[in-house]
């Protein structure tokens, strides 16, 4: 069979930092096509090479059987290449509807009216296959939750019906029942005849969907497999030896004098049976909020972290005192850290350096960061967290995306805090990398911190909580104590309302 796609001896070089070195790659029609390496591998960069979103510095690309020059992105559109970035590309202050269509309005005449009609029809379709159906098309897309925000980046790209559709980290914000949504739509094209690139850390994504398998390490090529591997398979051709085993941090409570634990923070959720549930947090302890996108997690961290406009309304108690915090600032003063999702928009300054954004620090609500003066020697710190660079001087977007969340972890460990209030912390982040913001979690609770975190990974929230409050519409289902793998099946069912549904049914 003759690849629709084909990359030969393609290099690309930003800076000082070669990004690929002479990688080759055959894209075929009905497969699923999967690219996995550690962070800094290459993959993004693959990925947008592909998508006709960054031109090689040498190499030859090849379509559908003919040597062509390489794509630009209205050429790839033109051809049927559709991409959907690791990063957001949508324009928060327009519609969700304008977003969907937004590059593929009628040219040919430039005062014609668009045919909002169909294109809503059309917004309906593409937002119902990906689990959005009854949203409403009409408000600004910045008002979504990252999550949802992800799912219309998909069904933007499903919108132009492409031949080959490129996915880099499409998965990264995305619930657990999301994923396998998603994974039933690349079914789905896959057996219409879509050539499918995906770029991925989740190897049991790949395990479960890769008809071919391609392995970067250092920017080169490793190998291309062909068929379906298993997870072992997988981790051991990334050079890892095998599956790290879950470990959850060594908690560190810290007492007063009358041995009664001090809370760092308490609050009151609703539950769903209608009562109350508590959830508070000790020193060195990790407590996880686990549901999918919507849930009620998300609010509850922006409320903790003073970004919520309504922040001062709801009743916090910071190692027992009533607090109201109401700013971003009023937070940290409090020694709260917060890593919010969706580090493109919510986390680095894209045209700031790697050393600059390790030392931000929160200014408003509105305006959120600001430069610290510091002694600091950012090389140091970037190698303690294991950053991989060229420069500490270099633009933050001269990283890979694992790369850039790590920066931002750091800047929370560099700075004197008590609680970290930790959304999707390993979102985008391979094997290795997750690994290593693991252990670096357990240096903070091995000192006392405590930690907030709402993660939409299962795995991780296990492996990493003392407890787990499942969310659902705002609400608290049920509170796992030191849960284990063994609660997965009850914590999924709690998280999509059959738990709710359950015992509605058993009360009627």
């Amino acid at each position: 069979m003759t690849p629709l796609l084909r990359l030969v001896d393609v290099s690309k070089s930003f800076g000082a930092t070669r990004a690929l070195r002479g990688v080759s790659i055959d894209i075929f029609p009905g497969e699923i096509h999967c690219i996995i390496g550690e962070n800094g591998a290459g993959k993004s960069t693959l990925g947008r090479i592909c998508g006709g979103f960054v031109r090689p510095d040498t190499g030859s690309f090849w379509y559908d059987g003919n040597e062509v020059p390489f794509f630009s992105p209205e050429e790839a559109r033109a051809a049927g290449l559709a991409m959907v970035f690791q990063e957001l590309s949508l324009a928060p202050d327009l519609s969700i509807q304008d977003n969907l269509f937004l590059g593929a309005e009628p040219t040919r005449n430039p005062l014609r009216v668009l045919r909002r009609s169909k294109e809503r029809l059309d917004c309906r379709s593409v937002l119902d296959a990906v689990g959005l159906g009854r949203i409403d098309i009409r408000q600004p897309v910045g008002q979504l939750p990252p999550g949802q925000q992800q799912l219309v980046e998909i069904s933007k790209a499903l919108a132009r019906k492409p031949k080959i559709l490129v996915l880099d980290e499409p998965s990264a914000m995305l619930s657990l029942a999301e994923r396998k949504h998603l994974h039933g739509i690349m079914a789905e094209l896959r057996a219409n005849g879509t050539a499918i690139v995906f770029v991925t850390h989740h190897v049991s994504e790949v395990a479960e969907l890769a008809d071919r398998v391609t392995v970067l390490r250092n920017g080169a090529l490793v190998e291309s497999i062909a068929g379906r591997q298993t997870v072992d398979q997988i981790v051991e051709r990334l050079g890892g030896g095998g599956m790290p085993a879950p470990h959850r941090p060594q908690r560190q409570l810290v007492q007063h004098a009358d041995n009664a634990t001090a809370d760092l923070l308490s609050f009151v959720v609703p539950r769903l049976d209608g009562s109350t549930e508590a959830i508070r947090i000790a020193p060195g302890e990790v407590v996880g909020l686990y549901g999918v996108i919507g849930c009620g997690s998300e609010r509850i961290a922006s409320i903790v972290s003073g970004q919520a406009s309504d922040a001062a309304s709801v009743a916090l108690e910071v190692e027992g005192q009533k607090i109201a915090v109401n700013t971003p600032v009023r937070a940290r003063k409090l020694g709260i850290g917060h890593l919010p999702n969706g580090r493109a928009s919510n986390g680095i300054l894209p045209t700031r350096s790697i050393s600059e954004n390790l030392y931000l620090r929160p200014r408003s609500r509105n305006q959120r960061v600001t430069l610290a003066p510091t002694g600091g020697d950012p090389d140091k710190e970037l190698s303690e967290i294991g950053v991989r660079y060229g420069n500490a001087k270099d633009l933050i977007t001269s990283l890979s995306g694992g790369n850039q969340q790590k920066v931002l972890i750091g800047r929370l460990l560099g700075s004197d805090l008590r609680l970290l209030v930790l959304e999707e912390p390993t979102a985008g982040i391979d094997i290795a990398a997750k690994a290593d913001v693991h252990n670096l979690l357990r240096k903070c609770t091995g000192k006392g911190w405590g930690i907030l975190l709402v993660s939409s990974d299962l795995d991780e929230a296990i492996a990493l909580s003392d407890r787990i409050h499942t969310m659902f519409d705002g609400q608290c289902v049920r509170t796992y104590s030191a849960p284990t793998t063994g609660d997965m099946s009850s914590i999924s069912a709690d998280v999509v309302g059959a738990t709710h549904a359950k015992d509605r049914e058993e009360v009627l």
